[in-house]
């Protein structure tokens, strides 16, 4: 069954078909699904058949997806110079990106694949929990789409614009 837990729609793997929950919420509007790293090694190498299924599931639906990556707060020894829990959220956000399309994800689903790090917690009152150790995958309706598809291009022409005006560049 799908059940919500405001911010986050959490999706269990019984009861209700996963692509009628997916369809359902996606509908809805944005529909993000947290996928616990912690409780998915607990469950004996299931991560890949889970992530797998999931991307089967994901094909069924038109909305494209986009995919983060999070860490607790705990800092690696090398700190934010070496390997930080910004790389590790990016391989994290890739790593299930590379399972979804193992598992028959269309490779024009994913529109956004990111790595958060600790900035958004899970546990808000406890940057150090592992529930903050997770992946997020967004099932977005089309306005989360557009607004990601035409914000890079309008930061690039603001940003630009105003160099040009620090610069006093002609246009």
């Amino acid at each position: 069954a799908a059940r919500l837990a405001d911010p986050i729609a959490r999706l269990e793997l019984t009861d209700v078909p996963l692509v009628k929950a997916v369809e359902l919420l996606a509908a809805m509007g944005t529909l993000p699904v947290t996928i616990d790293c912690d409780a998915l090694k607990q469950m004996g190498g299931a991560p890949r058949d889970i992530l797998r299924e999931i991307g089967k599931t994901l094909n069924q639906v038109p909305n494209r997806i986009s995919l983060s990556g999070h860490t607790d707060a705990t800092a690696y020894s090398g700190g934010e110079r070496g390997y930080s829990n910004w790389e590790l959220s990016a391989d994290r956000a890739n790593a299930s990106r590379r399972e979804l399309v193992a598992g028959g994800l269309e490779g024009g689903k994913v529109l956004r694949v990111i790595g958060l790090s600790s900035a958004v917690p899970f546990a808000k009152d406890d940057p150090g929990a592992p529930v903050n150790r997770r992946i997020s995958i967004i099932v977005m309706n089309k306005q989360a789409e557009e607004a990601i598809t035409k914000e890079s291009p309008q930061i690039e022409a603001e940003t630009a614009k105003d160099v040009a005006r620090h610069l006093d560049v002609k246009h």
